[in-house]
């Protein structure tokens, strides 16, 4: 509930750690038992040269966490600055995707909001958050979390179908009678044109759509995974 993301919230931005807690995220970020106040660094070093690669924390103690039972399972944190927009990644090593990712979404949401304000303090400048990335090594979800989330999807179906514009191209594939379907649509969702049949057939025709390269080698990855289920 809210008190939980308010409460992990306050664990990551000021490092406080109950009687009894071995660790929280904030403690091993602010008050590192070898490398310190890993998030001030992140501050100093991309308020003196905002081009920076060196700006991470990692949580990880090699001393406590390599035979604990419970080892944190975020591990990393990087800052960089782009295009005077602070782009904040964290990975993760094990994700439980209903209980763990959420709290901690939002909980670093609320650190990068923190970090880029101060370096705005320290430099004088007015950067903002440009993105959140969590990458997990292992997203899942357990047993007892299956009913609830399928009822969120249930729930949610009509904003997880919405249209999300892409400047890169905007490229739709589904299964149809023919085979599989591709539509290509404009920023503002008009469909262009439309490919349909045997995953050969539309790949074929998918490379007169003149998409970036990575564009059309995901396109492809996601055609080979329609011709083994299909």
């Amino acid at each position: 509930d809210y008190d939980d993301f308010k409460k992990h919230e306050e664990e990551t931005l000021r490092g406080i750690r109950k009687r009894g807690v071995e660790y929280t995220y904030g403690s091993r970020a602010l008050n590192h038992r070898i490398a310190g106040n890993q998030i001030q660094e992140m501050v100093d070093k991309l308020s003196k040269k905002p081009y920076s690669r060196r700006a991470i924390a990692i949580l990880w103690d090699h001393e406590k966490d390599k035979k604990s039972p419970f080892p944190p399972c975020l591990i990393v944190i990087q800052g960089i600055i782009s295009n005077d927009k602070y782009y904040h990644t964290v990975f993760i090593r094990s994700n439980d995707m209903d209980k763990g990712w959420p709290i901690n979404a939002y909980a670093q949401v609320r650190l990068a909001e923190y970090i880029v304000n101060e370096i705005n303090k320290k430099s004088k400048t007015d950067y903002r958050v440009g993105g959140i990335t969590t990458i997990s090594c292992s997203a899942h979800l357990y047993r007892h979390s299956w009913e609830r989330i399928k009822k969120i999807l249930k729930e949610n179906k009509s904003a997880l179908e919405s249209f999300v514009p892409d400047e890169r191209g905007n490229v739709f594939i589904s299964a149809s009678k023919d085979g599989i379907e591709l539509q290509h649509r404009t920023q503002d969702n008009r469909l262009l044109r439309r490919f349909s049949g045997s995953v050969e057939e539309v790949y074929s025709a998918a490379k007169s759509l003149c998409l970036i390269p990575e564009h059309m080698l995901y396109l492809g990855r996601i055609l080979g995974r329609f011709e083994k289920n299909f």
